[in-house]
């Protein structure tokens, strides 16, 4: 299937990756070897799915640069709910899970440089968004995994690579510019919008871990706050950050 070539915003210049080759672990390796730099955006040439990642040079501390991650799971559902039916339902599982009218479709991850602490500027990070358009093969047996679906199987198979890949450059370029001036609460405000309600009971895995208790809100930096049988806790999306050497595996 022969698709257009994206259309990026000024600020971001493109390069695509042919399959097998995955455009976050090519981020990765180009942006730690110095052979891309901020604003540098890797997309997927797979009609099937959209992956796409986009490099960044922060100029704030890891600790506080981290917030990038729920910031790109707010523009990654920006750019669904714009381009899905209206009726399309669009919601996050904390950290980094992007589903459509309650199936799991993709999310986001990021990667920083290992260089630096969480008191030190990062030399970069990439921020991966990854969304299945249709799944194919054994893969797209509704029985092997009910819980995941495609946008294809939502009602949403006009939404092509190209689109999201223009739609989530521009929604991900307007979160950054949105964070830069306001911090980190607008994309709280989205997130909260698109997670389950305070109070809901929540099951998750995290860091190796399970968890269960009442969801209680987002806390600074996106971290989640749960109301568990032996108090409050604070989970730390800096948990679902991976590691260079975790995205070249």
């Amino acid at each position: 299937m022969h698709l257009p070539e994206p259309i990026l915003p000024p600020l971001l210049s493109g390069r695509s990756v042919k399959t097998p080759a995955r455009p976050f672990e090519a981020a990765v390796e180009a942006a730690r070897t110095g052979e891309a730099g901020g604003g540098d955006v890797v997309w997927g040439r797979d009609a099937a799915h959209f992956m796409m990642a986009l490099v960044l040079e922060p100029d704030t501390p890891r600790r506080r640069a981290i917030e990038m991650l729920p910031v790109a799971v707010a523009a990654l559902t920006d750019a669904l709910a714009s381009l899905a039916p209206p009726e399309t339902s669009v919601t996050v599982d904390w950290p980094n899970t992007v589903r459509v009218n309650g199936g799991r479709v993709g999310g986001v991850r990021i990667a920083v440089s290992p260089e630096a602490a969480l008191d030190d500027i990062p030399l970069w990070m990439v921020v991966g968004m990854d969304i299945a358009l249709m799944r194919q093969g054994s893969r797209a047996d509704p029985g092997l995994e009910p819980d995941v679906t495609d946008l294809h199987e939502e009602g949403c198979g006009e939404i092509t690579r190209t689109d999201l890949v223009e739609a989530a450059s521009r929604h991900m370029l307007a979160r950054v510019h949105e964070w830069e001036a306001e911090g980190f609460a607008p994309a709280h405000r989205t997130l909260m919008s698109r997670m389950p309600e305070p109070g809901s009971t929540l099951e998750l895995h995290h860091e190796g871990r399970r968890y269960e208790g009442r969801f209680l809100g987002l806390a600074e930096h996106g971290d989640l706050v749960l109301g568990t049988s032996s108090g409050t806790i604070i989970l730390e999306a800096a948990g679902a950050c991976g590691s260079p050497e975790e995205a070249l595996r």
